[in-house]
């Protein structure tokens, strides 16, 4: 008889992640993301932070059969999440940052209109040997409103072009 031992490697715990900010505009506020806390057996960590979009009716559909085979694997998934809303619920996501700091300034898009510009983002903290923990944020982006706010950000942008070619023609003389 052969005994084999295996050491299983736990994702990182003790920790938590939240928005400073909590609500603000697309594209002109910045969110800050803070995680603290956080251990794990083998460091270093690292974060990555992703947006959430929801599951159509029909992808919602198709993954039915694949997430009631596998009811035990998102049942400790869901255990491993911070937050009590549930990430199975949400189809594709998009990689807004990964790196080693904790806490992360980020400007972001607008929101989903029909759930009052909510936007949910998955924090992932994950430890040297690749298991992560995600945690599930809300924060509310809504619209720039006004043409002023619009006109100010597209004027900001202008005038900053326009000293930096002004700058490359002097140096050029």
């Amino acid at each position: 008889m052969t005994l084999t031992q295996f050491k299983v490697n736990l994702p990182p715990s003790n920790g938590s992640c939240y928005s400073a900010t909590k609500a603000g505009r697309a594209l002109v506020d910045r969110f800050k993301i803070v995680c603290a806390g956080w251990t794990a057996i083998r460091l270093p960590l690292s974060y990555k932070i992703e947006i959430l979009k929801k599951q159509s009716s029909n992808e919602k559909d198709d993954s039915a059969a694949s997430q009631n085979s596998s009811k035990d694997a998102i049942d400790q998934k869901e255990d491993a999440i911070d937050q009590k809303e549930d990430a199975s619920q949400y189809g594709n996501s998009r990689l807004l940052y990964y790196g080693s700091n904790d806490t992360v300034s980020l400007v972001l898009p607008v929101g989903d209109k029909a759930s009052g510009y909510l936007l949910p983002l998955k924090v992932g903290i994950v430890d040297f040997y690749g298991s992560v923990t995600e945690v599930i944020l809300n924060v509310t982006v809504s619209i720039v409103i006004g043409t002023k706010s619009l006109f100010g950000m597209v004027g900001g942008i202008l005038l900053t072009s326009t000293i930096f070619v002004f700058f490359v023609k002097i140096k050029q003389i």
